[in-house]
């Protein structure tokens, strides 16, 4: 049973640390410019549907 709660642990901190990154991510889009915008939203979408995925 510590296993499987470790998992979930591990897991939740996963969700929590991407969640992070894409709040990141999104608040640089600010001072970019196109292009480097659509590069963010990219990485944004990958890590969104990391999240979903699990």
């Amino acid at each position: 049973m510590k296993s499987y709660e470790n998992v979930i642990t591990v897991d939740v901190k996963n969700q929590r640390a991407l969640r992070k990154e894409i709040w990141e991510l999104k608040a640089d889009m600010e001072y970019q410019i196109d292009t480097e915008k659509s590069e963010t939203e990219a990485k944004t979408s990958l890590k969104e549907d990391k999240i979903r995925v699990k």
